[in-house]
């Protein structure tokens, strides 16, 4: 893992995007500060060196809550996200997906896709990320299916 240069810089901006994002209005009284890593971490040989000690071969797990075709005795969840037999409830991430070979794109697919169901069907829950109400892009909607 990050045996080229670009990797451990791909991996730093990473957690700097993460922290720009988290620090965004809508997520105000509700994230308070950065703890893995922790926010005194700022330099790129800090974030560098966070990240060779917390980085290892972790697995994702795909298909621990698989989709099936509507109207299936089998499968988690509809095609909708629904979790079979309850009521209100979504898995909206990569745990539906049966198999890895369909990963990468899919899962933005998925955030971008349910979180525009999310906005037709529960307008009043919907929170613009930006604060102003008027957010009509695919990133906003994505982003506001980390807040539902």
């Amino acid at each position: 893992m990050l045996s080229e240069p670009v990797d451990l810089a791909i991996m730093r901006e990473a957690l700097r995007s993460a922290r720009k994002l988290l620090s965004a209005p809508v997520f105000e009284g509700s994230v308070f500060e950065s703890l893995y890593p922790p926010s005194n971490l700022t330099t790129d040989d800090e974030l560098d060196s966070f990240t060779h000690s917390a980085l290892g071969p972790y697995l994702h797990s795909v298909g621990s809550a698989g989709m099936s075709p509507r109207g299936a005795n089998w499968g988690v969840v509809d095609p909708d996200h629904r979790v079979k037999g309850t009521n209100g409830l979504r898995v909206i991430d990569v745990s539906v997906l049966v198999s890895t070979f369909v990963y990468g794109y899919s899962i933005v697919f998925i955030y971008v896709s349910q979180a525009e169901s999310s906005k037709r069907t529960y307008p009043s829950t919907w929170v613009c990320p930006c604060g102003t109400g008027e957010c009509n892009n695919q990133k906003s909607m994505a982003i506001s299916m980390v807040e539902m």
